[in-house]
């Protein structure tokens, strides 16, 4: 199979709902199943956290990096 362009992404679970928030898109050019320790680093956070609104609950919620997930489909 051709995984070219497959659109993994980092996302966090909302505490409040449990709804996935995606953080990022990582683009991809590869040709077979992308590797989470391939498509790049985790973004540095602020110290203290990063504060996000959830789509679907709009409850606000602090999310430290080591919360933040690969996610390949």
């Amino acid at each position: 199979m051709d995984f070219r362009g497959f659109m993994a992404r980092w996302v966090f679970y909302c505490s409040e709902c449990d709804a996935e928030i995606t953080y990022s898109q990582i683009h991809e050019t590869v040709s077979s199943i992308p590797d989470p320790f391939e498509a790049g680093t985790k973004s540095e956070f602020p110290d203290g956290g990063l504060r996000l609104a959830c789509t679907n609950c709009k409850g606000t919620s602090v999310y430290l990096r080591h919360q933040l997930l690969y996610k390949a489909s």
